[in-house]
């Protein structure tokens, strides 16, 4: 057993590989993919529409994945515990933001659990609890020399207590708090279900009302009410009038080019369904269309519509070691085998 017998010796532990670069990669890049999202999003408003501008959106959500991604995990690194001292009063644990000092008698027992971090990958962490029985502190074997440091750990506690320390196995994990994982899980999965259903219903009704032109557009003159400039954005303002007789007015951004060519004119050419007029469109309008969020809108909808039904369910992936397990209530699934 590697133990150190001189206990007036401070012991230093550190996290392994370089976890500062690792977080300034991860939350500095996701923030800057995030601005340049927003610069995506705003030159897709301020620019003249291209051929592309239809799919342009839909990459724009497909992306928005990445930086949400490398943000929440670099939020989780800024908790995790990278620099640990164990010196005669007690312990230090040190993260980017928090510096906690717990003394050996604040420590009634230690117990070794397998915990899952925000991926999913699991790691066997060492949990601290005090005289109240409630945790003080863990320390994950993201440690260098881990298996060390508990047994420096063990040997400290047992000559502060004078009774003997082993760090124990807990239990996984209760079926009711599993449950109430569970729940919180589905919960969570199920809003981003139906925000995925939301963007596919938009999507197809863009689609929709994107075809019928071909097949049921009405071109005819409307008159233009107002012709303005919102800081760099051009806008018209324009009315028209149905073969229904019924009016319909609509704010629209413009060309460039095709604002500046209505200068002097009175009306601007424009074209409308003839099954619902309030689908209508003018020559050289900038527009921006949903339809090529379809496929983002119903694959997002099946990932977290199953997520939301396996946690609901219990079930769970945990990665330890390389190796996957499913878990149903925190506990490991075993297939019970029906007789033949």
């Amino acid at each position: 057993m590697l133990v150190d017998l001189d206990q007036d010796t401070p012991r230093t532990y550190v996290a392994k590989g370089n976890p500062t670069l690792e977080l300034i990669v991860t939350l500095g890049g996701g923030i800057l993919f995030l601005l340049l999202l927003a610069f995506m999003i705003l030159v897709l408003f301020l620019s003249p529409a291209t051929s592309s501008t239809s799919t342009q959106p839909g990459l724009i959500g497909g992306l928005s994945v990445i930086p949400i991604m490398l943000i929440s995990r670099g939020i989780f690194m800024l908790r995790n515990v990278r620099h640990i001292t164990l010196d005669r009063s007690g312990l230090t644990l040190e993260s980017p933001l928090s510096f906690k000092q717990i003394p050996w008698n604040q420590i009634q027992r230690i117990a070794k659990k397998t915990r899952s971090n925000f991926m999913g990958q699991s790691h066997e962490t060492l949990i601290l609890h005090g005289p109240d029985g409630k945790e003080v502190g863990e320390i994950r074997d993201t440690i260098d020399g881990f298996a060390e440091l508990i047994q420096q750990i063990e040997y400290r506690l047992a000559a502060a207590s004078g009774t003997r320390v082993v760090a124990e196995e807990e239990a996984p994990l209760e079926p009711k708090k599993a449950r109430r994982r569970g729940i919180l899980m589905g919960s969570f999965f199920t809003v981003f279900a139906l925000g995925m259903i939301a963007l596919t219903v938009v999507s197809l009704n863009d689609l929709i009302h994107e075809k019928k032109y071909a097949t049921e557009s009405v071109a005819t003159q409307a008159t233009i009410v107002r012709r303005y400039m919102l800081k760099v954005t051009p806008y018209i303002e324009f009315e028209f009038t149905d073969s229904a007789g019924q009016t319909h007015r609509r704010e629209v951004m413009m060309q460039k080019e095709a604002w500046e060519q209505l200068a002097n004119s009175k009306t601007v050419p424009i074209e409308y369904l003839r099954s619902d007029p309030s689908w209508n469109r003018a020559a050289g309008e900038d527009r921006v269309t949903f339809d090529s969020f379809l496929p983002m809108g119903i694959i997002g909808f099946l990932l977290f519509g199953a997520g939301a039904v396996f946690s609901f369910m219990g079930f769970d992936l945990n990665n330890k070691g390389g190796k996957f397990q499913l878990t149903r209530w925190g506990q490991p699934f075993k297939r019970t085998s029906q007789p033949a």
